[in-house]
């Protein structure tokens, strides 16, 4: 045995330990092209399903929209309040404790 040669049990570096195939550049870029055109496509299947249910425009002017609905909302909370006040709630009478 040389001062040089290899160990009972030395594996070839990039070798896989069953003496399988190589790991190379070009297995890796190989992987990483798989991996990122796979990406690329389920991207593009959601997109294609997103764009496809939409079904247009929901309001001419959201603006006005958006203030109507809060409109809407304020009353709706101001009802359940009236409705269902919280127990030990200030009323505003100023008889506090």
């Amino acid at each position: 045995m040389t001062p040089f040669s290899k160990p009972a049990g030395a594996e070839t570096p990039g070798m896989a330990p069953d003496g399988g195939r190589p790991l190379t550049g070009r297995r890796v870029l190989a992987y990483l092209l798989a991996f990122f055109l796979l990406i690329i496509a389920v991207n593009g299947v959601m997109a294609a399903i997103a764009t496809g249910s939409f079904r247009g425009v929901v309001a001419e002017n959201g603006y006005v929209e958006s203030l109507r609905f809060s409109a809407f909302e304020k009353r709706g909370a101001a009802a359940l309040q009236e409705a269902r006040p919280l127990p030990g709630a200030a009323t505003g009478d100023g008889g506090g404790t």
